[in-house]
């Protein structure tokens, strides 16, 4: 039994050093630093001061004080403690094939402006909550921005983080697009997509009464309470403005083909 947990310790240690860059910039440190207990005190204080001056970094230091660890059960542990938000990742620690998604990262960075500037934060939560696109904790924390910061805060909270969690993040992010009367934009980042998006059968926005429709209307009075709950609560300080660089860091993971171990 101990051969067996030290095997698949190994096997998802691998698949972590192989695509640790692009691990990365889907983890955030927090859930790290939350669900798991191999982290002494000192580096816990030492991951969260770096996560003021770049959350990337703090985020590969701490994979990196886990990879330095030898603990049996460690990367079984890391794997269970990323399975509830983070899909993809599971998958890329299991060892499954992953689409590379690099191009569809750098399509919604260049234009990030227009789509910030002209979606409307709370209606598009909705959507993306209901595909996992984002994660309730993301919903709040995007509420809150747009409570004290405005809706283009609120925009680019969205658009940095939809990366992180599903592997079809980009094409659920088009048909939320879609759903909010903002097909243009949704056209403008890929145009073959969402005609193709539009001819699926399970695409039909004029169906009514579904189990969709229901997810939806679930989703939507889980926002309404977030936005009541961040209306009475004390607007948060010192949260630091947006880079002025842009509004994503993009970084290589593989030129070609998917990302698999």
């Amino acid at each position: 039994m101990e051969e067996d947990i030290i095997s698949r310790d190994s096997h998802i240690k691998y698949n972590l050093e192989s695509y640790l860059s692009y691990i990365c910039e889907c983890v955030d440190v927090k859930d790290l630093l939350l669900n798991l207990d191999y982290f002494t005190g000192e580096q816990r204080q030492e991951i969260k001061q770096l996560v003021r001056e770049n959350p990337v970094r703090a985020t590969q230091k701490a994979f990196k004080t886990l990879m330095n660890k030898d603990s049996p059960g460690l990367f079984t542990a890391l794997l269970q403690a990323v399975e509830e938000d983070y899909p993809k990742i599971v998958k890329l620690l299991s060892g499954e094939v992953v689409k590379c998604d690099e191009n569809y990262r750098r399509i919604v960075n260049l234009f990030a402006t227009t789509v910030i500037n002209e979606v409307q934060p709370q209606e598009l939560l909705i959507s993306l909550r209901k595909y996992n696109v984002l994660t309730a904790l993301e919903a709040e924390e995007t509420m809150k921005d747009e409570q004290n910061y405005g809706k283009t805060r609120a925009a680019l909270y969205i658009i940095t983080n939809i990366h992180r969690h599903v592997e079809d993040w980009f094409k659920y992010f088009l048909i939320s697009l879609i759903e909010n009367g903002c097909e243009h934009l949704a056209q403008i980042l890929d145009d073959d997509m969402v005609q193709k998006i539009k001819a699926q059968a399970s695409y039909n926005p004029d169906n009514e009464n579904t189990d969709e429709e229901k997810q939806c209307n679930d989703v939507k009075e889980h926002i309404q309470n977030i936005h009541h709950k961040v209306s009475v609560d004390t607007k948060i300080k010192n949260i630091p403005l947006p880079e002025k660089e842009g509004y994503t860091k993009l970084q290589n993971v593989h030129s070609n083909g998917d990302i698999a171990a």
